[in-house]
C-alpha cells in the first residue's frame, strides 16, 4: 500500500469525518472507496476515440479536398 497526503479545508475535512465515522469506517478507507467506486465506473480514459473509428470510412474524400474547404 503507498502512502499520501491531501490537504482539505476545515469545513470539507469535518464533513469528511462526519461521513466516515457514519459509515464506521476510518477516512482514510472512506476515501479509498470513493476512489475505488470512481476508478470502477469510469475505466475508460475520456479522450478515448474508439467509437469514432472509421466514421470517414465509406466516404471518398482526400486530405487536399478537406484542406481546400476548410480555408474557403
Amino acid at each position: 500500500m503507498h502512502r499520501t497526503q491531501l490537504y482539505f479545508d476545515e469545513a470539507l475535512f469535518d464533513s469528511l469525518k462526519a461521513r466516515a465515522n457514519a459509515l464506521g469506517v476510518s477516512i482514510s478507507e472512506y476515501i479509498r472507496g470513493l476512489v475505488k467506486q470512481d476508478l470502477e465506473q469510469n475505466p475508460k480514459n475520456k479522450n478515448d476515440f474508439s467509437k469514432f473509428a472509421g466514421i470517414w470510412e465509406d466516404r471518398d474524400i482526400t486530405l487536399e479536398e478537406i484542406r481546400e474547404k476548410a480555408w474557403r
